[in-house]
């Protein structure tokens, strides 16, 4: 290999790192966001679960949970 063939591997090889650095930076922001998606997922659940009981419970005090009252 001569000094031309060895500079553009160097150029090559400083092109796919840059590469590699911005793929690092996006997998963890796509991480971040993942873990923040998951956070209010499981938000939303616990307050789905909190609706869900206080509807149960006004059900049951308005008799619309027997049969034939609905």
């Amino acid at each position: 290999m001569d000094t031309d063939d060895l500079n553009q591997l160097e150029k090559q090889l400083h092109e796919l790192f840059m590469i590699c650095v911005d793929l690092r930076k996006e997998n963890d922001a796509l991480k971040l966001q993942l873990k923040k998606q998951d956070e209010q997922i499981q938000e939303l659940e616990q307050q789905k679960q909190l609706i869900e009981g206080k509807v149960g419970s006004l059900l049951s005090s308005l008799g619309a949970s027997e049969p034939g009252h609905e």
